[in-house]
């Protein structure tokens, strides 16, 4: 190693070492403090150009902070107390549709009101009153003013042009 690069590291550990070390046993205990911080200077004796780094004290900080993350992780999975395993963010699943699935959703979207659109205007209120509303044959019978054998004949003529029109 360097004569520079040692005596670098020298004065930063005879400036923050303690604090260092205190810092790190507040944040993950006494026992594995002094293994934080050592792995700290490590990482930065690792560093291509410690004397480049504009705040080395800053540094060392954030380094022991994501160690003792890093190590916290570990012992709560070593110890069983994890609760689950760890989760690979890339098979996560977002609630939020893709772009390609939120666009063929529009263009479905579209497709169907368009279908809709080609229907009687009786048969295209009655279907959508049951289908999209929820109500009931006889529900849709009285909103129409229509018996409720009419009101399932419309629902029933909406749905075969819904899919003799959609289904491939």
């Amino acid at each position: 190693m360097p004569t520079l690069k040692r005596r670098f590291l020298d004065v930063l550990f005879r400036c923050h070492g303690k604090e260092l070390l205190a810092f790190a046993g507040r944040r993950s205990g006494d026992d594995s403090a002094e293994d934080l911080v050592q792995d700290a200077y490590l990482r930065l004796l690792e560093h291509p150009e410690p004397e480049s780094i504009g705040n080395p004290r800053a540094y060392l900080y954030k380094i022991t902070a994501n160690l003792g993350i890093n190590d916290f992780h570990r012992r709560r999975i070593r110890s069983g107390e994890a609760g689950e395993p760890p989760v690979d963010p890339d098979t996560l699943i977002s609630p939020q549709p893709s772009p390609e699935d939120a666009t063929d959703g529009a263009i479905r979207c579209d497709r169907f009101l368009a279908v809709l659109d080609d229907l009687p205007e009786a048969c295209r209120d009655a279907f959508i009153l049951h289908k999209l509303d929820g109500l009931t044959y006889p529900q849709v019978a009285e909103a129409l003013g229509v018996s409720p054998k009419t009101a399932q004949r419309y629902i029933a003529k909406a749905w075969q042009h819904c899919v003799s029109k959609l289904v491939v």
